[in-house]
């Protein structure tokens, strides 16, 4: 569940080893999320487990943040093992300025 104030943020990744003769790990813990100038946080969820992508293999899933509604900008931060941590911009996340009544069903009736 995502308390109120907060919003889960799912971020689809492709892992690619470029390199030609050796393994290189990944896990989902190599991701980091920030929002504004916040701590950053970890992953709460992901689709893919800790392993080891072979020379010229992928990798797709997707990692699971909780971040603040506060409008700020989102960093999402990959802290690759072979280089530099590569950051990528996400934009900003928001407030809802209304959430509909319990209950209710667009487009139908309730029993």
């Amino acid at each position: 569940l995502v308390p109120p104030g907060r919003a889960q943020i799912l971020v689809t990744v492709t892992l690619t080893n470029l390199r030609r003769r050796r393994v290189q790990p990944y896990s989902p813990a190599l991701f980091t999320l920030r929002a504004g100038r916040g701590r950053p946080l970890a992953p709460a969820g992901a689709t893919v487990r800790p392993g080891t992508l072979q020379p010229g293999a992928s990798i797709q899933g997707r990692v699971a943040f909780v971040v603040p509604r506060s409008g700020r900008r989102l960093v999402l931060t990959f802290h690759d093992p072979g280089g530099p941590p590569v950051a990528i911009r996400l934009g900003r996340v928001t407030r809802l300025r209304s959430a509909p009544p319990a209950g209710h069903v667009h487009g139908g009736s309730t029993p």
